[in-house]
């Protein structure tokens, strides 16, 4: 991980908080992963808020 990234999430952390930036970590990941057609699907189906 280069500098700037390391201060982007530093900053994110300091923000939103830790479990909070996980979440979003955990979300971007598996959005990442998905191929074109489990992505709407996943999002459809995401309907519950990240809990703080």
């Amino acid at each position: 991980m280069g500098p700037i990234r390391e201060e982007c999430e530093r900053t994110a952390r300091a923000g939103i908080g830790d479990e909070a930036y996980e979440a979003y970590e955990r979300a971007f990941r598996r959005g990442a992963s998905a191929n074109l057609q489990a992505a709407p699907a996943s999002v459809l189906d995401a309907a519950s808020p990240i809990e703080a």
